[in-house]
């Protein structure tokens, strides 16, 4: 009894710690879908001269999903894997995507180009980092509630 109390103990954590390890992965996927419609959108803006709702529908990712919903209807989800500065960020860049003239709209979009970059690069480091880490605590974890038991 006390093995397989041992066993589901020891995999509780190892799944504790993945499921508390994606939200680097999802993070990291978010602005990266965030960077990818923002280079598409200054390319657009600058060359094809596109409105933001064309650029939207030419797009399929849960990002541009959640531009579309935020231009349509006005609400804003947060989410819950990123900060409160990241998710500002976005609300900052949703309020203004599509709000100017052409040339403050490109100035507006290359600026931010760089802190999205930016925040990209931070976001695959810090997965890297603690992805695994947080998987191998609970894998850790795991094995010390497995011996206690027994």
């Amino acid at each position: 009894m006390k093995f397989f109390l041992g066993i589901l103990l020891f995999l509780a954590s190892v799944i504790f710690g993945y499921i508390s390890s994606t939200k680097f992965t999802k993070r990291t996927d978010l602005f990266s879908e965030f960077c990818a419609f923002n280079q598409l959108t200054i390319s657009e803006v600058e060359f094809a001269q596109n409105t933001i709702n064309t650029i939207i529908n030419s797009i399929d990712s849960s990002f541009a999903k959640d531009v579309k919903s935020y231009l349509e209807q006005g609400n804003f989800i947060k989410y819950d894997f990123l900060n409160e500065e990241e998710n500002n960020l976005i609300l900052t860049y949703l309020k203004n995507v599509g709000a100017q003239d052409k040339i403050s709209q490109l100035q507006y979009l290359k600026k931010i180009d760089l802190d999205i970059n930016r925040r990209l690069d931070v976001c695959k480091e810090e997965m890297k980092k603690y992805k695994s880490l947080y998987v191998k605590v609970g894998y850790l974890v795991g094995l010390i509630l497995f011996v206690l038991v027994l």
